[in-house]
Parts: structure tokens; sequence; C-alpha cells
């Protein structure tokens, strides 16, 4: 992306000279590479916060550089990078909505349909006023001014989600006892027919007195000559 012909043309109007690092080498782009580390964990923040898919990272990407182009940074004296670049502070802050929350977009079709649809939002639409959606009815981006949205049903859908783990886990375990509990049993009771049945092998094997009372009671043969 760096070395594309649109990214040439644009450093060459605006008098930007270029200087390439060597190949495998992201420690001579540190200033870069770092950034692209933090847009990347909350990249990854957001989609796992929001349940969302891997296919939505762009979304999700495009929102984080909003958010971080007008938040304060010690390297710009607590500028924002917005207010050096542009010579404009921003003032659209309470424009700004939890990634993946949930939002109702207005309708108007028919007079019996409802006035709104369920959508997710994910961020902001460029030259446009207004909320960039997913609509997970019609499967596609929606924009849309007029929205409701409902950023407190992400943490009641994580608890009840943690509920749910955790009843499950617990029935796990108890079921887990009880099958340890069953072959337990099992095998003692495998263990005592084997105890038995040696018992009853040794009763029938005689003893050595018995042995030699038997051997003593046999009659001796004498041969006549």
């Amino acid at each position: 992306e760096y070395t594309s012909d649109p990214f040439f043309e644009t450093c060459k109007r605006e008098g930007i000279t270029r200087h390439f690092s060597v190949r495998e080498t992201p420690q001579q782009n540190g200033i870069a590479e770092r950034l692209n580390r933090t847009l990347l964990e909350k990249v990854r923040c957001m989609l796992s916060q929001a349940k969302l898919h891997k296919r939505f990272w762009a979304e999700a990407l495009s929102y984080a550089c909003h958010i971080l182009n007008r938040l304060p940074s010690s390297a710009l004296n607590g500028k924002t990078p917005m207010e050096v670049w542009s010579g404009q502070i921003a003032q659209d802050y309470d424009r700004l909505r939890v990634f993946g929350c949930d939002a109702y977009y207005h309708v108007k079709e028919n007079k019996l349909d409802p006035r709104a649809r369920k959508a997710i939002f994910l961020g902001f639409n460029s030259g446009v006023k207004g909320f960039r959606l997913w609509s997970t009815e019609l499967k596609k981006v929606v924009i849309s001014r007029n929205v409701t949205f409902n950023e407190t049903h992400m943490q009641l859908r994580e608890d009840r989600k943690i509920v749910q783990e955790v009843e499950l886990a617990e029935e796990q375990t108890e079921h887990s006892r009880d099958e340890d509990k069953h072959d337990n049993e099992g095998q003692i009771s495998v263990d005592q027919e084997e105890k038995q049945e040696e018992d009853s092998m040794i009763n029938d094997v005689p003893d050595q007195e018995e042995l030699s009372l038997i051997h003593i009671s046999e009659p001796t043969r004498l041969d006549v000559i």
C-alpha cells in the first residue's frame, strides 16, 4: 500500500519525500508498524466484543481509525491528529456509538409494516451525514440518519451468555460426577465377583492333609509270584 501509484502521486503533489526501508526490517519503519499494531489490537477487541465475523474487519478498522483521529496524543502535545491535520477541532463526539451495538433505523414502506428495522452499528460513511449499519434481515449495508441505538443490550447479552456458560459447566460437572460414581460402583461389583470366584476356587482345591489321607486310604496292590 505504500508503493502504489496513487500514493506516489499524492506524495509527489504534496511535496513529500519518500524513504523506503529494507525488506523484512519493520524496525526501520517503527512508527507506522506500531500504529498498525495498535489498530489491529483495536479491531480484534471490537470484533470479539461485538461477536461479529472476521469479514467485518474492514468496517471495524475504519471505525477504529475514525476514533483514533479524534483522541488526544501525547506526541502531538495533547492535540488530536484531526486537529493537527486540518486545523479543526473535532466536535462530533456525541455521534460516537459502541461498535456492533443494536440499532433500529426508521423505514416507511407500507402502512401496516413496522416503522423500524433492526441492524448492527458499523460506523460512519465518508461524505454522508448518516450512520453505517448492517441489516441482519436484508444482509447488506444500510445508510440511515434516523437511528435509535441500544448500547446496553450488548452487556445484557454478554451477562446472559456468561450465566448460560456457568449453568452448562455445572451440568457437565454433575454429569461427570454421576458417570464416575457409576463407574466406581461397577468396578466394585466386578472386584467383588472376582473375589468370590477366587474364594470358590480356593475352597474347591483340597489342602495338604486331605491329599495325605487320600494317599493313605488307597489300597496297596501285591503281586503274587
